[in-house]
C-alpha cells in the first residue's frame, strides 16, 4: 500500500493544473503522515481538500481511486460511515473502469460491513473477493494475511446462518496458520470504527 502511496504523490506532480497538483501532493501527503501516525481524523480532513485538488489538476482514474480509497478507509475508522461507503464504492468503480486493482476496495468494503456486523453485506464482498482471491492464488503471495481474510468470511457465514459452508474455510485458514507459524499478514488491517467521536 505505501508503494502505490508514494507512486500517486509522484504522479500527482504531473497534472494538468500546476497549482492543484501541488495543493493535492500537499494535502496528500499531509495525510499519509497523519495516517502513518494513527491520526486518522486528521488523514480524512486532509484527503478531502486533496481530492478536489487532484480532480482539477487532472489525476487519472487510478490516482482518484487511490484518493478515494484512503479517504474511505479514514473515515471508516472515526466512523464516518456513509463516506466510507461512498468513497470505496468510488474507489471500486474507478478500479473496475481502469483495470486497476478491484480487490483492495473490495476488501475495504467487506471489512467495514464486518466490523459493524452487516454480515450480509460483507458477504457480498467475501464472496466475490473468494473468487477472485483463488484465481490470484493469493495464499501463495500473503498465506496468513489469506488465512485472516478465510476467518472473517467463514465467521461472515456462521452468522448468516451457513455452517456448512463456514467449515472448509476455517479448515483452510488453520492449515496455512499451522504450515507458516512464525510469519506474519503481509496486509494492514484497517482498525474500523476505533476513532468514534465522542458522544
Amino acid at each position: 500500500m505505501k508503494a502505490m502511496v508514494v507512486a500517486l504523490t509522484c504522479a500527482l506532480a504531473g497534472c494538468a493544473n500546476p497549482v492543484n497538483r501541488s495543493t493535492a501532493v500537499r494535502y496528500s501527503e499531509a495525510a499519509w503522515t497523519a495516517r502513518d501516525a494513527g491520526d486518522w481524523r486528521r488523514a480524512q480532513s486532509n484527503l478531502a481538500k486533496a481530492i478536489p485538488n487532484a480532480q482539477v489538476g487532472g489525476a487519472t482514474p487510478r490516482q482518484m481511486s487511490v484518493l478515494y480509497y484512503e479517504y474511505g478507509r479514514a473515515s471508516g475508522v472515526i466512523c464516518d460511515w456513509e463516506a466510507a461507503e461512498q468513497s470505496l464504492k468510488r474507489a471500486l468503480e474507478l478500479d473496475q473502469g481502469s483495470n486497476g486493482p478491484v480487490h483492495l476496495a473490495q476488501m475495504e468494503l467487506g471489512r467495514m460491513y464486518f466490523d459493524r456486523k452487516d454480515y450480509a453485506s460483507a458477504e457480498h464482498y467475501f464472496t466475490s473477493l473468494y473468487q477472485l482471491f483463488e484465481r490470484m492464488d493469493a495464499q501463495t503471495a500473503d498465506p496468513l494475511g489469506y488465512a485472516v481474510f478465510l476467518d472473517e468470511y467463514a465467521v461472515t457465514l456462521e452468522a448468516l446462518s451457513r455452517p456448512a459452508e463456514a467449515s472448509p474455510l476455517k479448515a483452510r485458514a488453520d492449515e496455512l496458520r499451522r504450515t507458516f507459524p512464525t510469519g506474519q499478514a503481509r496486509t494492514d488491517r484497517t482498525p474500523y470504527g476505533t476513532q468514534c467521536a465522542a458522544s
